[in-house]
């Protein structure tokens, strides 16, 4: 490795995220050497800030959904935001409209969904009232998820955890799953054992959401309250 890669690692393990004109500062280098240098690194660009931000491909510690936030700086397993769109959106299995997208990704994305709706990259489908759930170019998974989305609206979403708690819900029925039928009372022992306080509700939600089998959950008697 060159001295000058070798500064630059030693630079992104210290800042973590840096832009090129903080880099030049460093480095005293073009932009255009620069661009040439931070080629031979596996640099991942961020998908907030128009770019502007750079970080090295193992510094980033992605989450579930394959994102990285540092500062209020968003990165991306899956590149610029466009690109991310339309991977988190065709591979959902019931879409996504704009204010779940703009939670996940924590940045507006009107601008680019219009875009991508135009090129055909996605597709749109009217909701609601004024919202629009966004969907595969295929059109037949598109009536896939448009028709998973419509069998969601008949759930009762007030109970439903965040993202991570979901994970685990799910991570819990399938241990189970392979031994016993599927209720609340029967996965919350395990979450617990892990730290995972959910309520009943909660649980019924998700295994609802996600059309899991299971018995009645109405019988579920434990105490439903985070203790």
């Amino acid at each position: 490795m060159s001295s000058v890669i070798s500064q630059f690692a030693h630079l992104f393990n210290t800042h973590r995220i840096l832009t090129i004109k903080q880099l030049q500062e460093h480095v005293g280098r073009s932009r255009r050497t620069l661009f040439r240098d931070m080629s031979q690194l596996v640099s991942l660009s961020s998908y907030t800030h128009a770019g502007k931000y750079h970080t090295l491909e193992s510094i980033a510690q992605f989450n579930s959904d394959g994102l990285w936030f540092y500062e209020g700086v968003g990165f991306s397993q899956h590149g610029t935001l466009k690109l991310t769109l339309i991977h988190k959106i065709c591979g959902s299995p019931a879409g996504y409209t704009h204010e779940e997208l703009s939670r996940l990704l924590r940045i507006r994305v009107h601008d680019s969904l219009r875009v991508l709706v135009q090129s055909e990259k996605i597709q749109r489908r009217s909701l609601l009232e004024g919202v629009y759930v966004y969907l595969s170019h295929d059109d037949q998974i598109l009536q896939q998820q448009f028709n998973q989305r419509m069998s969601l609206q008949e759930v009762n979403l007030d109970h439903l955890p965040s993202i991570d708690t979901r994970i685990e819900i799910l991570a819990e029925t399938v241990r189970y799953y392979l031994k016993n039928e599927v209720d609340a009372e029967r996965l919350m022992p395990g979450l617990r054992l892990r730290g995972i306080l959910v309520t009943c509700e909660e649980i019924e939600t998700v295994l609802a959401v996600y059309e899991i089998k299971k018995n009645t959950l109405g019988n579920c008697s434990i105490n439903k309250k985070n203790d």
